[in-house]
């Protein structure tokens, strides 16, 4: 997390901006209200229209003063286009649109490069927030290997959910040699199996060798 004095340095940046900014333009904008409490891994910074500015402790403590005042600059560019345009709603495209030519004309009036996304690490994203692995756990059916579900689901099924395979069409269940659906023993009977068609259609084993003449069966 950041210190105090992180946030007062970050805000003099912004007092130092606005002001370029207003000489930039000739006139005066609002300074939006700034809000430590952005979460997660995808966003460093976020401009809410024209009077709040919403940041990461997380990021700016990883990334460093240097490189997240770029992010914060970025920020206040959106708040004073908002501003200048006169409305929080932006046109999907064109100059006035999230990161169009009068977004961009601000960021250069700061000497700073337009950037649409910054550069972050996978290192520094997980200092931020590591990455959550998603735990999935078998269920069975007739498909000769299991399928893996998430928690959430394993759980409905173990309720009494019913959840059919895509596959055999019958409901899957977490106790391996079980099967939820009572027709699923008219289904294996009624399932085609492989054949070799020189030893009178003598079935294919699972391990692919004819059942008669043992030879194996590309």
């Amino acid at each position: 997390m950041i210190t105090q004095a992180d946030r007062q340095f970050y805000q003099v940046q912004l007092d130092s901006a606005l002001s370029k900014l207003e000489r930039h333009y000739g006139v005066s904008f609002t300074m939006p209200r700034v809000e430590w409490n952005l979460r997660g891994r995808s966003t460093l910074g976020k401009a809410n229209g024209t009077r709040l500015i919403t940041l990461h402790q997380k990021f700016a403590a990883v990334l460093g003063r240097e490189a997240y005042t770029q992010t914060v600059l970025h920020e206040l560019c959106h708040s004073v286009t908002n501003q200048r345009r006169g409305s929080y709603s932006r046109p999907s495209s064109g100059p006035w649109s999230s990161h169009g030519a009068e977004w961009k004309g601000a960021m250069r009036a700061l000497g700073l490069k337009p950037d649409r996304c910054a550069a972050v690490s996978t290192e520094d994203l997980n200092k931020v927030a590591p990455k959550r692995r998603v735990e999935r756990f078998p269920v069975y059916c007739l498909c000769l290997t299991p399928h893996q579900v998430t928690k959430a689901m394993y759980d409905k099924i173990n309720r009494g959910a019913s959840c059919k395979c895509n596959t055999c069409k019958v409901a899957v269940t977490p106790r391996k040699g079980t099967v939820m659906n009572p027709q699923a023993a008219l289904y294996t009977r009624l399932a085609p199996r492989p054949t070799h068609s020189r030893c009178c259609a003598a079935s294919i084993t699972a391990a692919g060798y004819c059942s008669i003449c043992s030879e194996e069966i590309a």
